[in-house]
């Protein structure tokens, strides 16, 4: 929609004694100026213009002889354009009267004009309105055209004005910066670009000024448009040395403020276990209420008073000095760490879990979980920030960072810092925990001040109690570090030393007891360097004896007959196939107690972990860290075992994995082996678990093709190995009687490469072919003797 407003003079019929002349006046600061399609500020003060002419008519008193006709609304540029006419006596025909009568006319409603309040708050850009004469033919159109404080202005129809008489014809508006003349594109007349100190005069002068005709030369006033590259972003990428460490600080502080003070919530909440629903006891109730009652698997209840006469069996007694003294060492201050050691399935994790079910703030951290959390080591920050509750973490900002700063390498030489290593990540999360954990110590210490003081302690006791009374130390908070130090301990050493050193930070702070629970007698070699100056509390857990064994069975039967067939010395022998691994003893006593006889219950628990070996022997396998072995490897340490309760380590190593120690660990992930560390002594292989050792029995006596099968395969292998050395040192006697040229005839004086020999070799090389044959002496025999062993197991495959 196009208008133009104009001035012009009529003679009125309505009153014939006067002459209407008609103006227009824009009022600036009705409306906030709309920068952007985004700006959304002008819907919140968007007035009708009735309601403004309405307020303008009430609040100002106009004289008689002006009269407001129209107002057209200037959204974009923040006011409206008023169109008024001027009633002038018609006596008054001198052209310079009425002139001068009209403009002080004007003059008159533009002071009044002025005392018009703000239309718009001030912290919503609102500005005092302020009035002004309209001189040219304003442009009325709702294109997008966004002010902008550099404007430019055309010439039509005559010369380009100088930049003198631009000066005089906008300053009177607002302090105009600068003025230049420059060249049209669109045509060959020359534009001027003047840039004005503020918008709001830009659109003054656009709405008063366009149209206006200064000689013989008509303005066309258009805002410049805005320059569409973000001069933010080209200050960004001019100054990359400047802005990327400001934008590190930036992220920094703005996660240090906002998303620390929520991290140390959610760890809190897993601390006190304020999500965890089963504390509460209604939930407990309707469990109780609903599901255990719907349950078709009812306990037997035990004989108590069978269980007073047997007495406590000693694995029991074990378990419950144990108990006792890792409930002793717990109950007071921190003062040093508390390690539960012993192999797998021996029941630690139980232990520790009895000890601290009654406690409120406890934190379990599941490091084997951690070291198989995922494919790399910055996925492990990641489990490990979910094993401790620290939430939000932001794990795909490290691939972000990494290629940031590779990026930064280009830019300005050097990396900008964004990414971090997986040690200082760890670390920074392990420093956010131990922030939660001195939170709740010292709430807990508040507390028991108080409590202190309530009840009226005397000063001595109260200079003995840092953090409260005997009771108050219930409440102090438990870290629980499970499976630490396990397995391949040694490609995650910054792992556990960073553990070690934040548990040692909160023993020395009085913060937080810290257990270990790991089935590595070598857990001793981190935490040492950690806290040095203590000695560390020890639990180590170990199988049963066969005596104890069968009186622990005894003791978890509910029936007396049951216990006295246990108690057979017929049956000993029969329970004595399990060993005593903790995790056996319950499966026979689940069986038992399931009506199931004591030989079927063993047969069945020998008979599945014979077949867990037979897999374990039938293909090469892997692990998830990248250990791998071959069929022939397994089946060799399995005879190997059998007939030795325990293996040299490094002997093992080099005679049957070729040096090669990750096979072995990998081979422990499966539970096939455990290796025990030893400070002095070196460390030995050992079993699984004890029930192994009868399978494997089993397995060689009763199994006949399987370990026949198994033989030829691994006998194969050996007689290939014995071969090929064979055929090397061949290639040796080869490559040295190529050294000597051709002998005419014995005797005779030859020499070779390195001199005369007076047709004798060099004692030197004597030695060297006296060692090879006789290596080779040695193979031929160890050749016969595969080949017959091959032989053997074709023999007994073929039954």
């Amino acid at each position: 929609m196009l208008r133009c407003l104009s001035t012009q003079t009529t003679t009125t019929n309505r009153t014939p004694m006067r002459m209407a002349s008609t103006s227009s006046i824009y009022l600036s600061g009705l409306y906030p100026i709309r920068f952007s399609p985004f700006d959304l500020r002008h819907y919140l003060f968007r007035r009708e213009p009735k309601t403004i002419l309405n307020r303008i008519q009430k609040n100002l008193e106009i004289p008689n002889d002006i009269r407001i006709k129209n107002l057209f609304p200037r959204y974009i540029d923040g006011g409206a354009i008023i169109e008024i006419e001027n009633l002038i006596i018609k006596d008054d025909r001198d052209e310079k009267t009425f002139k001068k009568k009209e403009f002080e006319l004007l003059d008159l409603l533009l002071k009044k004009f002025d005392r018009v309040e703000h239309f718009i708050p001030w912290w919503m850009g609102g500005v005092k309105c302020k009035a002004y004469i309209v001189k040219g033919k304003p442009w009325l159109e709702d294109l997008d055209h966004f002010p902008n404080r550099i404007i430019h202005i055309g010439f039509e129809q005559g010369p380009e004005l100088s930049q003198e008489d631009l000066y005089n014809l906008i300053r009177p508006f607002g302090r105009i910066k600068s003025i230049e003349i420059l060249n049209s594109k669109e045509s060959t007349n020359k534009i001027a670009k003047i840039t004005l100190d503020k918008t709001r005069t830009a659109t003054i002068i656009r709405n008063c000024l366009h149209g206006y005709k200064f000689n013989s030369t008509i303005l066309r006033i258009s805002y410049a448009p805005r320059i569409k590259s973000n001069i933010f972003k080209n200050w960004i990428t001019s100054h990359p040395r400047i802005f990327l460490p400001f934008l590190v600080l930036f992220l920094g502080g703005i996660s240090y403020t906002f998303f620390n003070p929520i991290r140390t919530f959610f760890i809190k909440s897993k601390l006190s276990g304020t999500f965890d629903f089963h504390q509460y006891q209604l939930v407990n109730w309707i469990e109780k209420e609903t599901l255990n009652k719907l349950s078709f698997l009812t306990s037997i209840d035990k004989d108590e008073n069978s269980d007073n006469d047997l007495g406590a069996s000693i694995v029991e007694k074990e378990r419950i000095d144990a108990l006792e003294q890792l409930s002793g060492w717990i109950s007071g201050l921190p003062e040093t760490f508390v390690v539960v050691s012993g192999p797998k399935g021996s029941g630690k994790s139980a232990l520790v879990e009895e000890t601290i079910q009654a406690r409120k703030n406890v934190m379990r951290v599941d490091c084997e979980k951690i070291c198989k959390g995922g494919i790399n080591e910055r996925s492990r920050v990641t489990v490990l920030a979910k094993e401790i509750g620290y939430f939000p973490y932001f794990g795909f900002l490290g691939t972000i960072n990494h290629l940031i700063d590779i990026g930064s390498v280009g830019l300005i030489g050097q990396k900008a810092g964004f990414e971090s290593s997986i040690e200082s990540e760890i670390r920074q999360t392990l420093d956010l925990a131990e922030i939660a954990l001195a939170n709740v110590a010292e709430r807990i210490s508040k507390k028991e001040r108080l409590s202190i003081t309530a009840d009226h302690l005397s000063e001595k006791e109260q200079s003995l109690n840092v953090v409260g009374a005997d009771g108050g130390y219930g409440e102090i908070p438990v870290v629980v570090l499970k499976g630490f130090y396990t397995k391949k301990a040694s490609k995650d050493d910054y792992l556990w030393d960073e553990l070690a050193d934040w548990a040692s930070r909160l023993i020395e702070k009085k913060i937080a007891h810290v257990i270990f629970i790991s089935e590595n007698v070598g857990i001793g070699k981190p935490l040492s360097k950690a806290l040095s100056s203590r000695a560390m509390n020890l639990i180590h857990l170990t199988d049963a004896s066969p005596d104890s064994a069968l009186q622990y069975i005894a003791r978890q039967m509910s029936r007396p007959e049951d216990r006295m067939m246990i108690l057979n010395p017929n049956n000993a022998c029969l329970i004595s196939k399990l060993g005593g691994r903790l995790t056996e003893l319950e499966k026979l006593i689940e069986k038992i107690q399931a009506g199931i006889a004591l030989e079927v219950a063993v047969e069945e628990i020998v008979v599945r972990s014979m077949m867990e070996i037979k897999k374990k022997c039938v293909k090469d396998g892997e692990s998830g860290e990248g250990g791998k072995w071959t069929r022939e490897q397994v089946w060799e340490l399995v005879r190997a075992l059998d007939e030795k309760d325990e293996l040299k380590w490094h002997s093992t190593v080099v005679d049957m994995f070729n040096g090669d120690e990750s096979v072995l660990y990998a081979l422990e992930d499966t539970d096939l082996i455990t290796i025990v560390h030893r400070d002095i002594g070196g460390s030995v292989i050992r079993i699984g678990k004890p029930v192994y050792r009868s399978a494997i029995r089993r397995l060689l006596t009763e199994d006949i093709t399987f370990t026949a099968y198994q033989d030829r395969l691994l006998y194969l292998k050996k007689l290939k190995k014995v071969e090929d050395e064979i055929n090397q040192k061949i290639e040796e006697l080869i490559e040295l009687a190529k050294l000597f040229p051709f002998i005419d005839s014995i005797g005779s004086n030859s020499s070779w490469s390195l001199g005369l020999t007076n047709g004798k070799l060099p004692v030197e090389i004597r030695w060297k072919i006296k060692k090879v044959l006789q290596r080779l002496k040695v193979l031929e025999s160890e050749v016969d003797r595969w080949e017959g062993a091959v032989e053997e197991a074709k023999r007994k495959l073929k039954g």
